[in-house]
């Protein structure tokens, strides 16, 4: 294997629900799923698994992990 490719870290653009429970523990799954239907938190279905945005995920933990769009 190239030296140079085993050496580089490459940071993630989106996480997965279960890895953002692991960035954010405080966050349910359910209240995740909750978000990610209503709108409140932006994700995308990749295959079987649900790709979230870091920076959408962490706004959304900022503004006080809503599971609604306050309207």
């Amino acid at each position: 294997m190239n030296k140079a490719l085993s050496e580089r870290s490459v940071t993630p653009r989106t996480v997965t629900v279960a890895l953002a429970r692991d960035l954010h523990p405080a966050i349910g799954r359910n209240r995740v799923y909750r978000a990610l239907q209503s709108g409140a938190l932006r994700g995308a279905r990749v295959g079987k698994r649900i790709a979230i945005p870091i920076d959408a995920l962490d706004e959304w933990v900022m503004a006080g992990a809503p599971e609604f769009i306050q309207q």
